[in-house]
């Protein structure tokens, strides 16, 4: 369990409106958690993240932190279960009742580790179906708090297909995160590029965006934000180096690192 200090607001995503609208959503309700409970409701605090790797999930999960004011909390679900298998539950609970006591964002990763479906022959063993059923208590007493405003807990899955359908009816709201489009992966990357080599809009001439969309087709936009960064990095270290060279340098280098091994 982690506290995450570098946050990053949620502005820095580039998002289709679904989910764009549900974190919205998510935000307004708890910041009038206390008229909605005094009328008997509660905001949304139980959160789903699914989509793929690398498109935007954890930044997500901070932005609502930075948003909120509280700390983001990151566990690893995969690692709780390797570091106290036969104790798995307990420790839960532990980071549970954690946040519980304090308000924080607590953000489970990969929580498919132990949420995945009771009737897949990985819940042949009697301690993950323990765990899993232990996971869906805590998430309903999670959604009563004593005092406003409450927690948030994000859980967050690549595997969406795997999880448990009653895990699933738990959460207040599913986020889904898609890979993001061609135009979106060029919006992120000229913003990156901008935001970092001011050179861009100063003494040399910016990169035609135009021609990038097509060239970041199928990426990610954790692919998109190492390729900038690494592209300016580059700049810093070769001043001579034009921007739009060292962003096909670095496109090139990404790609090669992606292709099959030859045998």
């Amino acid at each position: 369990m982690t506290a995450r200090k570098e946050l990053r607001p949620l502005t820095d995503l580039v998002l289709p409106d679904a989910p764009r609208e549900a974190l919205d959503r998510v935000l307004a309700e708890n910041f009038r958690a206390t008229d909605l409970q005094a009328r008997g409701l509660r905001p949304a605090n139980r959160l789903l993240f699914q989509g793929p790797p690398g498109c935007g999930k954890t930044v997500a999960a901070g932005g609502l932190a930075l948003a909120l004011g509280v700390p983001l909390v990151v566990v690893r679900i995969d690692g709780l279960v390797n570091s106290f298998l036969g104790n798995t539950a307990k420790n839960l609970r532990k980071v549970i009742d954690f946040a519980r006591s304090q308000r924080v964002v607590l953000f489970l990763d990969e929580v498919d580790a132990i949420g995945r479906s009771r009737d897949t022959a990985d819940h042949d063993v009697g301690e993950m179906k323990r765990v899993t059923n232990s996971l869906l208590v805590m998430l309903e007493e999670f959604a009563v708090q004593a005092s406003p405003p409450p927690s948030l807990l994000v859980a967050a899955t690549n595997h969406e297909d795997m999880l448990d359908v009653a895990l699933e009816r738990r959460f207040d709201k599913i986020v889904t995160f898609p890979r993001p489009s061609a135009n979106q992966a060029a919006a992120l990357l000229k913003r990156l590029v901008e935001r970092h080599d001011t050179r861009t809009v100063t003494k040399l001439s910016p990169p035609p965006w135009g021609a990038w969309p097509k060239r970041l087709t199928g990426l990610s936009f954790a692919d998109v934000e190492r390729l900038a960064l690494d592209a300016v990095k580059s700049t810093v270290m070769d001043e001579a180096l034009g921007i739009e060279q060292a962003l096909v340098a670095s496109l090139a280098g990404h790609k090669g690192r992606r292709s099959p091994r030859k045998r």
